[in-house]
């Protein structure tokens, strides 16, 4: 089955009931080919999947945001850090401004937590495996 807008095919559901939006080939439930937003319509909680703000280095995230009382939070990859995934609370309560990672884990499997950088002066974790058994 198609949903067609003006000739152009907008929706598709396979013989399997996978859904495609964007797609007319879905391979999973759900195939969104673009971008897609999960929000709530009453009050600012929302959960964005994927990129959802460009950046100069294209990195995906997930972001996590509330009322304008509390923190935001955005879990990246390559946005400050090359390479990195980094965890970053909003600039400002109730922004969407994340600047500063709070914590990253780095390309190597280092985690830095308040640093962009492994450093003479770091608490980086890389090697560090006291805790496995």
């Amino acid at each position: 089955m198609t949903v067609k807008t003006v000739g152009t095919t907008a929706v598709t559901i396979d013989t399997s009931q996978n859904v495609g939006i964007g797609t007319t080939s879905p391979s999973q439930k759900l195939d969104v080919v673009g971008d897609a937003r999960v929000s709530n319509t009453t009050g600012n909680k929302r959960l964005y999947l994927g990129q959802s703000t460009p950046s100069a280095n294209d990195g995906s995230s997930l972001e996590f945001q509330n009322s304008n009382s509390q923190k935001n939070w955005a879990i990246r990859t390559n946005w400050n850090v090359g390479g990195a995934l980094e965890f970053c609370p909003s600039s400002a309560a109730g922004g969407t401004t994340y600047t500063t990672p709070s914590a990253i884990i780095d390309s190597s499997g280092n985690l830095l937590v308040g640093k962009t950088s492994l450093g003479v002066s770091t608490q980086g974790f890389g090697g560090y495996r006291d805790w496995e058994t």
